[in-house]
């Protein structure tokens, strides 16, 4: 799974032109599989400030930027050499 996208557009003269790379948006399902967290967890480190939250983009529909949850895991790789839980890493 790739967590950002590069996007390119082809321009009428044949030429390419390079856009920003887009934050794949993640759902439950997928945080769990990334994180081995259980949904109870996830939602117990994001009350408690420790894991990041999702943002809603439907009704009854939230997804968290791979971008944060990467984030999370690049923090929880660093605390793990103090601490062996990666809940116990500060939200950015």
């Amino acid at each position: 799974m790739e967590i950002l996208a590069p996007i390119s557009t082809e321009q009428g003269s044949g030429t390419r032109q390079s856009m920003p790379q887009l934050d794949r948006l993640l759902s439950i399902h997928d945080v769990k599989r990334i994180t081995s967290l259980s949904k109870t967890s996830i939602y117990r480190g994001i009350a408690a400030g420790r894991f990041p939250a999702p943002m809603p983009i439907a009704d009854q529909r939230v997804a968290w930027a791979a971008s944060d949850i990467l984030q999370w895991q690049q923090q929880c790789r660093r605390k793990a050499q103090r601490s062996p839980k990666c809940t116990e890493v500060a939200a950015a």
